[in-house]
């Protein structure tokens, strides 16, 4: 009777490898990866505290539905566009184990054929407390339980992945903050790197991408099975830690892009404060590489170069819009001074029209009366037309001051983000026209 499952993914497990020899603890997700891809036959042996004695792995409700080739159909894979291009994989995915690949006799993709694992191994297998009393299991920290999956340029979806290794994926431009993510246990819904705290300390420490939303909105998923992704195919590069493993297929999706991911797209404000976002990125770009040691001088010099290239464009820029501005405010101050003169003109002219009507003189024919009031009638259609053309221009002063502050706080905040950055390089580093700084010896000796 198969073992109940409700509990296993908060544990860790225990395994019986192709060898022969034992190997964990590791993460339930590590051991339903290795069935996933035929590096274990579905009778190999587990088992995790709490458990009486081995079990074979078909008997674990966790790690029953992990035949090779099982998982979630090609259909039910999200697909997601998104507006930064990815680098290719240069590696396929490769989970490590504890033992040389070369140790294993065979690869197997179903234990149909094969008596259980028990018999092939011709001996006794330690007991559970046993191998607890030759050898203690290390403690994990619950930072090891914590992995993400991410959609990749394709639409493909890509994991588990640790935080850190995120952090690494961020800074390596395989992904970017407008990625869309999701974790069991840290953001069960798909949600944004940029709207994740969690990430954003990684993205903090210096990935250099650039902002920017994906278009549309992301469609639901209808789970099949157990709703687990297909791991069977190839992985992108994703480095080769213990976060490299399987983990059950992510709850139904009901998201939309953020709605600040929408107004990022739109309007003069919202492009001024991607650049600014973008400026911050560059800054922290060049963080990271002023901490790596194989930095190259020339690389970072570029770098700070472009920040303020990047810099002063977005000061010009602001300059020529507040200069803009001042030009429309003085044109609107002539309109209003036409349209007072107008005003004026239309009350006199009204009122010398009443004076008519009530003692019209006895020398104006009624031609010339007629004249008179189309005159006065002209005259009022014209300062009704300037008053409204006065309204519209007013209004739209309005909006430009309103645009031009966004700019302008955008601005001194990309400012204050820049100082605050690279304030410490400026005392340690190399100044920007490439000299040494005097500095300069002590922090490449430490570095």
């Amino acid at each position: 009777m198969p073992i109940a499952g409700d509990e296993e993914n908060s544990e860790t497990w225990f395994y019986v490898g192709g060898d022969g020899e034992e190997h964990g603890p590791v993460n339930f997700r590590i051991v339903r990866a290795h069935l996933r891809l035929g590096l274990l036959d579905p009778e190999t042996l587990v088992w995790k505290e709490g458990m009486p004695d081995w079990c074979a792995s078909n008997q674990v409700d966790v790690f029953k539905s992990c035949a090779p080739g099982q998982g979630m159909s090609s259909s039910n894979k999200i697909a997601m566009q998104t507006s930064v291009p990815f680098p290719p994989a240069s590696k396929a995915f490769a989970p490590r184990v504890t033992t040389p690949l070369a140790a294993v006799p065979d690869f197997v993709s179903s234990g149909a054929d094969k008596p259980p694992q028990s018999e092939r191994l011709g001996r006794s297998l330690a007991s559970p407390r046993e191998h607890f009393a030759l050898s203690a299991p290390p403690a994990t920290s619950a930072s090891d339980l914590d992995e993400w999956f991410f959609l990749a340029a394709d639409g493909e979806e890509k994991g588990p992945v640790g935080t850190v290794e995120m952090g690494r994926l961020l800074r390596m431009r395989v992904v970017n903050p407008t990625s869309w993510v999701w974790s069991a246990t840290l953001q069960p819904d798909w949600c944004q790197i940029a709207d994740v705290p969690t990430l954003n300390a990684q993205l903090m420490q210096g990935s250099p991408m650039k902002s920017g939303a994906p278009g549309g909105t992301l469609p639901s998923v209808d789970q099949e099975g157990d709703g687990e992704p297909d791991h069977s195919g190839d992985f992108s590069e994703q480095g080769s830690g213990d976060e490299d493993q399987g983990q059950p297929g992510p709850p139904p999706v009901r998201l939309a892009p953020p709605a600040s991911s929408v107004q990022r797209e739109e309007g003069a404000t919202a492009a001024t404060a991607a650049t600014g976002h973008e400026l911050h990125l560059k800054s922290l770009n060049v963080q990271k590489l002023l901490d790596s040691r194989e930095s190259d001088p020339e690389v970072l010099r570029a770098a700070l170069r472009d920040i303020f290239e990047k810099h002063t464009d977005v000061s010009n820029k602001l300059k020529i819009s507040k200069s803009k501005l001042r030009q429309a405010k003085e044109e609107l101050l002539i309109k209003g001074r036409e349209v007072e003169v107008l005003q004026r003109m239309a009350t006199k002219a009204r009122e010398a029209a009443q004076r008519l009507h009530e003692e019209p003189p006895n020398s104006m024919g009624e031609d010339e009366r007629r004249e008179l009031t189309r005159r006065i009638r002209d005259a009022d259609s014209n300062a009704s037309e300037k008053e409204q053309l006065l309204m519209l221009a007013t209004q739209r002063l309005a909006d430009k001051d309103t645009e031009i502050a966004d700019k302008d706080a955008e601005l001194a905040r990309a400012r204050a983000t820049l100082q605050s950055d690279l304030s410490w390089f400026f005392t340690s580093g190399t100044n920007l026209n490439g000299s040494p700084h005097p500095e300069t010896k002590q922090y490449r000796a430490a570095t």
